[in-house]
């Protein structure tokens, strides 16, 4: 579906110029001769972005923005002023309005701008749906492990030291368990909002890919799961974020451990792929469970083009869930890709390349 504008201005020339130009841009059109008039279609259509003169007859811009503004409270403004107006453009700003641009208006500034603002819009929506979806989480999650926290606490103060001991290490595992989901959750939010630094240098990739299965293959043994590596010699450096791309291969890795069944196989692969005049060499890794509990339908949040949430009931898929998605981002940051497949019967591979030094 089209993004809509309405244009609202009293130059009859130049409302038909904007309105073909804009059309031929993809968006989906309509005008308005005043301010009486916008406010009329308002009320019977919602628009994403109104271009609003300032100086008109009737019931000027500068007049019409706060009905506007108080009509649809989801639609962005941008004001259109001569340069004479300069001044009540910025009013307008302060009085709700998105952006200003200043007549004779050069079309293509003007998509530019409307691509920009709409991006932006849409990124908000994105970003408000999944920080309410994880809110609840947090909420539901979060609540009932710190209440059990402070009871085993209390009740541990009144027991012998044997028993005291096994109370304290099950609430040290919620409290672990517990600052697991905050990092992840602020993680989340932090790359939906556009604010995700890299601190990129020369890493060798093969030599962090070892080191992260050592670690995870204590895990994967109390879980009695099998964690095997196979690493490329002549393999790829990157320049990356090497803590970044730690905390995608833990993630991956104890997706992989968390989900699988007892007996079952992980086989980390990291392997140089070639690029072409598009695309430069890339380092692709894969983590490759045999027998998984995970589902690609219960993935499909990493892929879905809204970025809407799934409703989740299995609290581990739930962490299993937001930990992908947290590593999709990262390594799209990268200027990389992820992917989940192939998948052969119970099997489940997560793959993942980035860019080449």
């Amino acid at each position: 579906m089209s993004d809509r504008i309405l244009i609202v201005d009293d130059e009859d020339s130049l409302r038909l110029s904007m309105k073909m130009r804009l059309k031929g841009a993809g968006f989906d059109v309509e005008e308005a001769s005043d301010g009486e008039e916008a406010l009329d279609k308002i009320r019977e259509n919602q628009y994403d972005v109104i271009l609003l003169d300032i100086k008109m007859p009737t019931l000027s811009g500068l007049d019409a923005l706060p009905l506007i503004v108080q009509t649809s409270p989801k639609t962005d403004v941008i004001m259109m002023t001569g340069f004479a107006d300069f001044s009540d453009a910025i009013e307008c700003l302060k009085a709700g309005a998105k952006d200003y641009l200043v007549k004779p208006i050069e079309v293509t500034e003007l998509v530019t701008r409307l691509k920009t603002l709409l991006r932006t819009r849409q990124s908000e929506r994105e970003l408000k749906t999944v920080q309410q979806h994880y809110s609840s989480i947090l909420f539901y999650d979060l609540f009932g492990p710190l209440m059990t926290i402070r009871d085993v606490v209390h009740d541990a103060q009144r027991l012998k030291e044997k028993d005291q001991k096994a109370l304290l290490v099950y609430a040290t595992e919620l409290s672990e368990h517990l600052s697991s989901k905050v990092r992840g959750m602020l993680d989340f939010t932090h790359i939906e909002s556009g604010v995700l630094a890299l601190n990129r240098k020369k890493v060798d990739v093969a030599k962090l890919v070892m080191q992260v299965c050592e670690r995870q293959r204590i895990l994967a043994q109390k879980n009695n799961v099998s964690l095997v590596g196979d690493v490329y010699k002549g393999l790829h450096a990157s320049h990356c974020d090497s803590e970044k791309l730690e905390q995608v291969l833990n993630y991956l890795l104890t997706a992989a451990i968390q989900n699988s069944a007892h007996g079952s196989e992980i086989k980390v692969t990291a392997a140089n792929k070639a690029g072409d005049n598009q695309i430069k060499a890339q380092v692709q890794i894969s983590v490759r469970t045999s027998d998984s509990r995970v589902q690609e339908e219960d993935l499909s949040i990493l892929f879905h083009k809204n970025g809407k949430p799934v409703d989740v009931k299995n609290s581990k898929l739930q962490e299993t869930v937001l930990n992908l998605a947290i590593a999709k981002r990262i390594v799209e940051a990268h200027g990389g890709l992820f992917w989940i497949g192939p998948k052969e019967g119970k099997s489940i591979q997560y793959n993942f390349s980035i860019p080449a030094a």
